[in-house]
């Protein structure tokens, strides 16, 4: 199964990484890939909500690190 996996999780993060992130960098607390990554867990994660997104991104943060 992580053979299938890897590919298809490495041509969604290439597909993400064409977005520019245009934040002043001064008020950047998490890099962009890093806000992406937890915005598309917690979509698949039926979260649709800023609050729902914070509560599953803390109550998932070790697997989130583990990621590439």
């Amino acid at each position: 199964m992580s053979e299938v996996a890897t590919p298809r999780r490495k041509s969604l993060l290439e597909h993400f990484s064409a977005i520019k992130d245009n934040r002043q960098p001064c008020k950047v607390m998490y890099p962009l890939s890093e806000v992406r990554l937890l915005v598309v867990c917690d979509t698949m994660a039926a979260c649709d909500d800023y609050d729902g997104i914070i509560l599953w991104g803390n109550r998932h943060l070790d697997f989130l690190r583990r990621l590439p």
